[in-house]
């Protein structure tokens, strides 16, 4: 059975928000079991955790003996596993890798800064949204980010389908694994 590590401390406001959420989701979507292996601190710094996550941190995968870490390279690993998230053809595959990287060094970084003024530096000065503030210019930092996908430039899915296709698609994964969160 794959093995996909989560920590087991995280507060409420960050559940479901932790990268680990990556690689359970593209499992989900892929059809595929596994389970958790919830862990603390003390497991955080073990050598027998950082044998498979060198850093530390979350997620770990582990299906017989392979052990991966680094959620994207973990969800392209899932993906290419499975034709639910990769297509056969060579030009549907390199755009399925395209859009994982994307996802990592183009959306995520402006949106996870923005979710971290919100949620710890909210009340300073510095943080608030009025034009000239450091939330105003990191909102206009990801605002193409979500322009592109409200506008459909993704293609759709993956696949090529029409945007609205992946949600309604999406939305099975995304209720087991709610479920499996809370």
């Amino acid at each position: 059975m794959i093995k996909v590590s989560a920590f087991r401390w995280v507060p409420p406001f960050a559940q479901g928000l932790v990268r680990d959420i990556r690689v359970r989701w593209a499992l989900e979507e892929a059809g595929l079991a596994y389970e958790q292996r919830l862990i603390g601190q003390a497991d955080q710094k073990s050598e027998s955790y950082r044998g498979m996550q060198p850093f530390g941190q979350v997620p770990s995968f582990e299906y017989g003996g392979l052990k991966l870490f680094e959620s994207g390279a973990i969800v392209m690993h899932i993906a290419e596993q499975s034709e639910a998230l990769t297509p056969s053809d060579p030009a549907g595959r390199a755009r399925v890798r395209t859009w994982i990287i994307a996802a990592l060094n183009t959306v995520e970084p402006p949106v996870q800064n923005l979710a971290a003024i919100d949620l710890f530096h909210a009340e300073k000065d510095w943080a608030k949204a009025p034009a000239g503030s450091r939330r105003s210019g990191q909102d206009a930092i990801a605002r193409p980010v979500r322009l592109a996908r409200r506008a459909g430039l993704s293609g759709g899915s993956l696949h090529g389908g029409r945007p609205h296709d992946d949600d309604r698609a999406a939305q099975p994964a995304a209720d087991r694994l709610a479920r499996r969160i809370s």
